[in-house]
């Protein structure tokens, strides 16, 4: 999360606002923020005329690049590779051996450092 600086142009996904463009890394004009301190200029994909201002050292929120389409397609072909995780049936105390589901393994992606995919 705060061990890559993104660079103007690079393309990251940025918690839930998904894909973004970095539009801008520098101190922000705006009252009340320290100029001595860096921010990302952000522009979601996929929320049209937004911006979004955050902290390069924010720990937070998951920032992280986004995959090449080889990366994302390697990853795919390793799912069946991942550990079966015990699972509570239900509520019921029955632990059972299942594979992950799509939730799971989507959720740990996020938390990896491992982005997620496009061309």
């Amino acid at each position: 999360m705060g061990d890559k600086m993104f660079e103007v142009g690079d393309y990251i996904v940025y918690g839930s606002n998904g894909v973004c463009e970095v539009k801008s890394v520098g101190p922000i004009d705006c009252p009340g923020v320290s100029s001595d301190k860096l921010y990302y200029t952000l522009c979601p994909l996929y929320i049209r005329d937004s911006r979004v201002f955050t902290p390069v050292d924010n720990d937070k929120v998951i920032m992280r690049g986004v995959m090449t389409k080889a990366e994302a397609e390697a990853f795919v072909d390793g799912i069946n590779d991942i550990d079966a995780l015990p699972i509570n049936d239900e509520g019921r105390g029955n632990w059972n051996t299942r594979r992950p589901s799509v939730h799971v393994i989507l959720s740990s992606l996020s938390e990896s450092s491992k982005p997620l995919a496009t061309e």
